[in-house]
């Protein structure tokens, strides 16, 4: 079997390096995209409950009447208590799969939070950024072809390439998060494998380096 050249090493430093930086605009892109339409829902819903108070002064109170002062701090008082409500439900949500049949009730509250989780759903995607060092491309380069060259590899042996855990969780999180590699169970244990869904400029890892 040959061995990766230098060359090799650091091409694929480099496709690994132009990966992250798409996958961080496109991270970026969907952050600002769901911070918008988070602010846009926010507007829409206080103009609503803005009108329909208003309607219920004017029918029931006083025709010449107008909203209350203290409508928008109760406002915000309600949505930041949706806001811990949803990030306390997400925090108690260990199957993210939905069941076929639902209580009326928990329908209700999907309905309730979706606003604020749609808000929540802001810092999720720019957490989705990934910030690398020179070293951890390196250690990615080493990972990824352990991968290509054994078809997959037990998690167990991840230490064997990326010696720091830091780095090593840092490295994995990444290449697993940026579709590059994904993980497989098998008789109870876990492995890496190459992604089926890694980009066009990496689609040929499983060709490298498998030569007899």
């Amino acid at each position: 079997m040959d061995t990766p050249t230098e060359s090799e090493e650091d091409d694929l430093e480099s496709l690994l390096r132009l990966h992250i930086v798409r996958h961080n605009w496109q991270a970026l892109g969907f952050a600002v995209l769901t911070l918008v339409g988070a602010v846009f829902l926010w507007m829409v819903l206080y103009g609503v409950l803005n009108w329909l108070v208003m309607l219920f002064v004017v029918v029931v109170k006083d025709p010449d009447g107008s909203v209350p002062r203290g409508f928008r701090l109760t406002f915000c008082a309600i949505a930041g208590a949706l806001l811990v409500a949803a990030w306390m439900d997400r925090l108690a949500t260990v199957n993210e799969r939905p069941p076929d049949k639902r209580p009326a009730f928990e329908v209700f509250m999907d309905f309730l939070l979706a606003v604020p989780r749609a808000t929540l759903a802001v810092w999720g995607n720019f957490s989705a950024m990934q910030w690398l060092h020179d070293a951890d491309y390196h250690g990615a380069a080493d990972l990824l072809e352990a991968v290509a060259r054994q078809r997959q590899l037990p998690m167990q042996s991840t230490p064997l390439y990326i010696q720091d855990a830091r780095q090593r969780d840092r490295v994995v999180y990444a290449l697993l998060l940026s579709r590059v590699l994904e993980v497989r169970l098998s008789d109870g244990e876990s492995s890496l494998h190459l992604s089926s869904f890694r980009p066009p400029e990496l689609a040929h890892l499983d060709q490298l380096w498998l030569k007899q």
